[in-house]
């Protein structure tokens, strides 16, 4: 049996490699209830400075979607989080799609994952500033837990 902390959906990224100032690699997880999925993505850290950047000002008013696309499919795999306005009280959905490659040429589907994961402002803001940290200092986990 699950224990009941363990069903709280969760999102983690881990920095797992780095190429500065160019690429960096990390390993993404996603978790809830009984699912869970890891997948590896790759960015250019400038792009993911940016991109958390912009949800950070996009958090003071949020407004429509904002997506992170620093992660994109590459052909590799890929992880995307699109954020937006849960309710009317304020809080947040980031929905996470996250996606591998087939290893195997006659496996041509893959595997993917999307989870929505329910938050709080201040979650969100943490998240954000930390995934920029992990960008600009090349180190780091960062993580995001659902109500």
């Amino acid at each position: 049996m699950l224990e009941p902390e363990s069903t709280r959906p969760r999102l983690t990224i881990l920095l797992v490699y780095e190429d500065p100032p160019d690429m960096i690699q990390v390993e993404v997880r996603v978790a809830a209830g009984g699912w869970a999925g890891v997948a590896w993505a790759y960015a250019a850290p400038h792009m993911l400075v940016e991109e958390t950047s912009g949800l950070l000002e996009w958090l003071e008013r949020p407004r429509g979607e904002f997506a992170i696309k620093a992660f994109e499919d590459t052909g590799d795999g890929g992880v995307t989080l699109r954020w937006r306005m849960a309710d009317k009280a304020g809080h947040l959905a980031c929905h996470v799609r996250i996606s591998d490659c087939p290893h195997r040429a006659w496996d041509e589907m893959g595997r993917l994952l999307n989870e929505e994961i329910l938050t709080h402002p201040a979650q969100a803001d943490r998240f954000a500033r930390h995934l920029r940290s992990l960008a600009n200092r090349f180190v780091g986990e960062v993580s995001l837990e659902g109500d």
